[in-house]
C-alpha cells in the first residue's frame, strides 16, 4: 500500500507540475547523479514550507534505493515488510538541475534537483506553487 501511494503521488504530482525551483545556490552541475542512492528522508511542501522526516523502510534489513547508471538507465527498488524486492526501471536525463525519469509506459516525472553533492541528492516535485513532495537520498 505504501509503495502504491508513493507511486501514485509521484505520478499525480509529475503530471501537474507548474513551478520552478529557486534554490540555485545548493545545486551543482559538476557533481554526477550516477550511482546508487538510498532514500533517507521524505516529506512535503505545504504553503512554501518544507516538512521532512526520516524515511521509514518497511524491510528491517534492506533499504529502498534508486540507482542511476551512466548509460541513462535507472532502477528504483523498494522492499516490503517481508524484504521482497519490487523494482521498476526506465530511463532518465539530468540537465539544468532537472531530473526527468521516463517509465516503460512512457509516463514521465520531472523533479527539481534542490541539492546534489557527492553524498546527498535532494529532489522535489511540485503540484502547484508552494505544494509538493521532497525526497532526500544518501549515496551508497
Amino acid at each position: 500500500m505504501k509503495k502504491t501511494l508513493f507511486y501514485l503521488s509521484m505520478l499525480f504530482l509529475a503530471i501537474s507540475i507548474t513551478a520552478c525551483s529557486k534554490d540555485d545556490d545548493k545545486k551543482s552541475s559538476s557533481t554526477s547523479i550516477n550511482g546508487k542512492w538510498e532514500l533517507s528522508q521524505d516529506g512535503m511542501i505545504d504553503d512554501g514550507f518544507e516538512y521532512t522526516g526520516d524515511y521509514i523502510h518497511e524491510c528491517s534489513t534492506k533499504k529502498d534505493f534508486s540507482e542511476f547508471l551512466s548509460n541513462g538507465n535507472f532502477t528504483n527498488t523498494t522492499y516490503d515488510a517481508d524484504c521482497n524486492a519490487d523494482s521498476e526501471s526506465g530511463t532518465y536525463t539530468y540537465a539544468n538541475n532537472k531530473l526527468t525519469i521516463t517509465y516503460p509506459d512512457n509516463t514521465e516525472a520531472e523533479f527539481d534537483v534542490v541539492e546534489l553533492t557527492k553524498t546527498k541528492l535532494k529532489i522535489k516535485i511540485e503540484s502547484s506553487p508552494g505544494y509538493g513532495l521532497i525526497f532526500v537520498y544518501t549515496k551508497q
